[in-house]
């Protein structure tokens, strides 16, 4: 995935009325955001597919999710990313389906900025958070995955210092000797002090 530009935050903004694209995209701009305005859902899927972004935005009514296929497609794309919906044509059913796909906000159009701002602020926080999260126990799982490897190995020159131990009168071999002694000397250095 190509990222965009970093800012305080990378939304993508899908919607059909020209005029509350538009006028969305600049004021969130304006605000810091790098956003990028599709018209309807196929454009949404495509600029999903093609770069990471931190929240959509998104009308139901407009071609390609009127029956929230956006939406439900968003996991295929981006995992996690949070969605907040606004819309002119609300409906018990669309309302009931965005909270059960998790949909963080579903407000009903004219959407006062503040308000849409707190929430765009609250989502993209969060999702950063969490993604930073998830690192974090990436690279846990990374090092106690190494810390294994480490205690396997140790295991065996353990093993190994004792074979060469108890073979040593039967081999009378100076090499082995040496070895032996690094391999100890390496197990000494791996006890803490």
């Amino acid at each position: 995935m190509t990222k965009i530009e970093d800012s305080i935050g990378r939304i993508l903004i899908a919607d059909q009325d020209e005029s509350f694209l538009s006028a969305t995209t600049d004021l969130l701009q304006k605000e810091g955001y790098v956003c990028t305005p599709v018209r309807d859902g196929l454009e949404a899927l495509q600029a999903l597919k093609g770069h990471e972004f931190d929240l959509l935005i998104t009308e139901i009514q407009m071609t390609g999710n009127q029956e929230l296929e956006l939406i439900r497609a968003v996991p295929i794309y981006t995992e996690g990313i949070p969605v907040i919906i606004y819309t002119a044509g609300p409906s018990l059913g669309t309302a009931i389906a965005s909270n059960q796909l998790g949909v963080s906000a579903y407000f009903i159009k004219p959407v006062e900025f503040s308000v849409l701002l707190h929430h765009v602020k609250m989502n993209i926080a969060n999702y950063h958070n969490h993604n930073r999260s998830m690192d974090a126990r990436e690279g846990l799982q990374y090092c106690q995955d190494k810390m294994g490897q480490i205690d396997l190995l140790t295991s065996a020159i353990t093993e190994t210092v004792q074979v060469l131990e108890t073979t040593k009168s039967s081999f009378k071999s100076k090499k082995l000797a040496a070895l032996r002694r690094k391999l100890e000397r390496l197990l000494a250095s791996r006890q803490p002090e």
